[in-house]
């Protein structure tokens, strides 16, 4: 019995002293030392704090950060890029955004080469803008000459349907088209009224004494006769036939009435002069 209370007591011993070993070695040597006098702790001395090693340069780092390192001459008068300062809350601006170009920054001017090469693209379309624009005006001056017509329709057709040269600049090439699509739209729409123009041959012209703001087309030569258009006044109208009793067969040239046709009263219709 004595034996078997002995070796408990062996176990028991060597457990404790592991614990206390494991204690002082995670911090309880530094809680007892404090729980000593000043005097006994200035006797036995404070233990030795965790030393930091200086950091090795990267020997695949810049070579400024190599052991030994020495500027060369051109380095030396090389300035390096100037970091921005930083600002409460944003990040600090890095170098290669430093050195990026700024968006709002004013471009500079054009070069006289690129001008010139503008104006010779764009040249073209600017002739045949002149000459459909003639040939319009040809047509306008003699609107019953059916050739002049197809003339400056030729000449509209072949504005609209012009391509810049081939080999001709992403962006010139855009800005041609541009200018050509703006120019013979038009131009179109010159030609469609000067062909207007040129079927009219009267335009309603409401007097004072008129009773209705619009005069009125009918199906036949009086006022009994169903109601086909109102012509409001300044409407081209074509007159085809004078029936010699005050009405006139015509058909409406412009307004949204065009294309209709009928019977209107000749005292509201004036005639329209021809260019000489």
């Amino acid at each position: 019995m004595r034996r078997v209370l002995m070796a408990v007591g062996y176990v028991l011993g060597a457990i404790v002293a592991l614990a206390l070993v494991a204690w002082l070695m995670t911090g309880g040597l530094q809680q007892l030392l404090s729980w000593m006098p000043p005097g006994v702790r200035k006797i036995i001395g404070e233990p030795g704090t965790e030393k930091v090693m200086p950091a090795r340069p990267d020997p695949n780092g810049a070579p400024w950060e190599k052991r030994g390192y020495q500027p060369s001459d051109d380095e030396t008068d090389t300035p390096m890029p100037k970091m921005k300062p930083s600002v409460a809350g944003e990040p600090e601006e890095s170098a290669e955004e430093a050195a990026t170009p700024d968006e709002n920054a004013v471009e500079p001017a054009a070069r006289p080469e690129d001008e010139a090469a503008a104006a010779a693209v764009l040249a073209p379309i600017r002739s045949l803008d002149e000459a459909a624009g003639t040939a319009i005006e040809a047509y306008e001056r003699n609107p019953e000459d059916q050739g002049k017509y197809l003339t400056a329709e030729k000449a509209v057709a072949t504005l609209r349907t012009f391509a810049p040269a081939d080999g001709t600049a992403s962006a010139l090439r855009t800005a041609a088209t541009e200018l050509r699509d703006e120019r013979a739209v038009a131009r179109a729409e010159a030609l469609t009224a000067a062909r207007a123009m040129g079927r009219a041959t009267h335009k309603v012209h409401l007097g004072e004494d008129q009773a209705s703001p619009f005069l009125a087309v009918r199906e036949a030569a009086n006022t009994e006769s169903r109601l086909v258009a109102e012509l409001l006044d300044g409407t081209l109208v074509r007159v085809f036939l004078d029936n010699g009793n005050g009405w006139y067969r015509v058909e409406a040239v412009t307004g949204e009435s065009a294309g209709k046709g009928g019977y209107a009263r000749g005292k509201w219709l004036q005639k329209l002069p021809r260019p000489k």
